[in-house]
């Protein structure tokens, strides 16, 4: 989803980051430029998803928690630019079904699968609302690591890797191959923060 405010907004950030703090991008070419794709990244900055959005070529459909969207100014962007809200920490049936429905038309979900930012640059447990949209929609799953702390002036990365192979969980939907799911996505974030920037 790449309206004007889409394009404006990445564009500006872009523009803030060559000043502020550049970023070296690694592994474009791992996101398929067409078809479903889920997009997991750590989290730990609000700035995460202006990365995501402004170094990639896709429109991506972020979650965002639903705190944002009690914000009328904050919701009416969000909103127009292809966010949708979903509660932390709950079984958020509606931000599911939204999931599916856009991967289901072919588009990018960027999720971090974290629920919640940490400081530290480690990738902490995730959550298995991942695994569950992963595995009922059987879009690529691309890992990311983003690296650095956005401190003024100093440079960041951000790794892209290969699509997570999940066949090997076959159509099963139960508690412990979520649960597998999920380790291995977050498996595959953490060894981005390992390789070379």
């Amino acid at each position: 989803m790449r309206n004007w405010l889409y394009i404006l907004l990445t564009t500006l950030y872009r523009a803030f980051c060559f000043v502020c703090h550049p970023i070296r991008v690694k592994g474009i070419e791992n996101i398929p430029a067409e078809g479903p794709v889920i997009i997991c990244a750590n989290h730990q900055s609000a700035q995460d998803p202006f990365v995501l959005a402004s170094y990639t070529k896709r429109g991506i459909r972020f979650m965002a928690k639903k705190e944002l969207f009690r914000i009328f100014l904050v919701k009416s962007v969000c909103r127009k630019v292809g966010a949708f809200p979903v509660a932390r920490g709950e079984n958020d049936i509606s931000a599911v079904r939204t999931s599916l429905q856009l991967l289901k038309n072919g588009e990018i979900l960027g999720i971090f699968p974290e629920g919640h930012r940490y400081h530290d640059g480690e990738m902490h447990e995730a959550f298995n609302g991942v695994s569950l949209i992963a595995l009922r929609s059987k879009a690529a799953v691309v890992p990311v690591y983003i690296g650095g702390n956005y401190a003024l002036f100093r440079a960041m990365s951000l790794t892209i890797g290969k699509k997570v192979d999940l066949s090997e969980f076959g159509g099963k939907m139960d508690a412990d191959t979520l649960e597998k799911t999920t380790e291995k996505i977050r498996g595959a974030i953490r060894r981005l923060a390992d390789e070379p920037k």
